[in-house]
């Protein structure tokens, strides 16, 4: 890394930290206004207050985003053993992900024989963590209980590591606009439809970790051509350490 883009991480850093103490703050202090002086504020100045309180939380978010892929330029122990069939396990038990499926419990996990490799534990489970947040996330309440599964493919020059679900699925021009920063998608209730939302850098977060670790990441349609979504990482074979 050079001088200059060590800088720019060290900034994006301290700035992230920083204001999102003022975002605490404020949205902290107009909750307390609403819940202390409520009974003498009028239904407009409610709606203001509860409007600054939702806009700070989003802000933080997306500074938290900001944040965790700024320290991706830092990742160290590269030559961890990492048994991804652990790390998907305790991806599954991370807050987030057990607070996204409180929204769509219908969605269901099946992790197969999963190899281990060389490279960061910790940014794998953060990997992991961001994908199954997303899997659940793409999902419609109407549609069919949602099946996500992880798995291996591999060929003589690299490893493929699939998550893949049988979601209501993206189209092409979606998946660009997911995969841009601060820009998510949320699948209305009523019509199915997704619908463009500033959020976090879920996959942006996660394409980074598989580059640390030389891999090259991928999101498309299912290659069977039914309905759904699919995560890659292309990694490779020489990371393998056993199967």
């Amino acid at each position: 890394m050079s001088v200059d883009e060590e800088y720019l991480q060290t900034f994006l850093r301290t700035f992230s930290h920083d204001a999102s103490s003022a975002l605490r703050a404020a949205s902290g202090f107009s909750k307390l206004l609403a819940e202390q002086y409520g009974d003498n504020l009028d239904e407009k100045a409610l709606h203001w207050l509860s409007l600054i309180g939702d806009e700070s939380e989003k802000a933080q978010k997306q500074l938290m985003s900001l944040s965790q892929y700024s320290r991706l330029y830092h990742v160290e122990d590269l030559a961890q053993h990492c048994d991804f069939a652990v790390i998907c396990e305790a991806a599954k038990k991370e807050a987030a992900v057990q607070q996204a499926l409180t929204q769509f419990p219908s969605v269901a996990f099946e992790i197969t024989k999963l190899p281990a490799i060389m490279g960061n534990a910790k940014a794998w489970q953060q990997y992991f963590t961001e994908i199954f947040v997303n899997a659940i996330r793409y999902t419609s309440p109407n549609h069919a209980p949602v099946l996500c599964r992880v798995f291996i493919e591999k060929s003589d020059s690299d490893v493929l590591l699939v998550v893949e679900d049988n979601g209501v699925g993206l189209t092409d021009v979606d998946i660009s606009k997911a995969m841009a920063p601060y820009r998510s998608l949320y699948v209305d209730d009523q019509t199915d439809e997704y619908i463009l939302s500033r959020q976090g850098m879920g996959l942006l977060i996660a394409k980074r970790i598989v580059e640390v670790h030389d891999g090259v990441f991928s999101v498309s349609k299912r290659l069977d051509g039914m309905s759904g979504l699919r995560v890659a990482a292309s990694l490779p074979m020489s990371a393998l350490c056993s199967v």
